[in-house]
């Protein structure tokens, strides 16, 4: 899963053409990594947009229209304040998931990391065949609580206005590739 992206400055507009270029990259290897420093959030903001909308909604303290969160154990704004989560898909507890997520380092550790990507997509068809037909039939409840325990594990019992719920297919293909 990936591709490293090499030649492209965010800090600056990109064309249509490269644009297209990022996308189709995008739809092909589902993550793209840029290596680039002390990239403005407005840039930031600019690049993500190449891809769809920008989701803005409410942050985990209550205050409105958030476009950045700091993923991190270490602030006191950080929404992990707990620690790691396992692995899992951002927002499927939405109606409309994420299409993606852009994550941008303002501290890289001198090596290792425990964040991973995988290939869904990759996985699904080394299944096999019987697997693959049982995959289809599957759909799955996804729930999260902000007023729960947010690094732990969830409960469903637990009702708030807050707690988002939403059913999708355990397997289903992307609107853009068929894939």
């Amino acid at each position: 899963v990936g591709v490293e992206v090499h030649g492209l400055d965010l800090r600056s507009p990109i064309p249509d053409e490269q644009a297209d270029r990022l996308r189709e990259a995008f739809r092909e290897h589902h993550l793209l990594l840029v290596r680039q420093p002390d990239v403005s959030d407005a840039d930031q903001l600019r690049f993500t947009r190449l891809f769809g909308d920008v989701l803005v909604r409410n942050s985990y303290d209550g205050s409105i229209g958030k476009e950045f969160y700091f993923i991190s154990n270490n602030r006191p704004d950080g929404a992990l304040p707990v620690g790691e989560i396992e692995f899992h898909h951002d927002h499927l507890f939405y109606a409309n998931p994420l299409k993606a997520a852009f994550l941008y380092a303002l501290e890289v550790p001198a090596s290792g990391s425990k964040t991973r990507f995988r290939n869904v997509t990759t996985l699904y068809e080394r299944l096999p065949a019987d697997l693959r037909s049982k995959a289809d039939s599957v759909r799955c409840l996804h729930f999260f609580n902000y007023d729960d325990n947010y690094g732990g594990r969830q409960d469903p019992t637990k009702d708030s206005p807050r707690a988002q719920r939403a059913w999708h297919p355990l397997a289903w293909p992307n609107p853009e590739t068929g894939r």
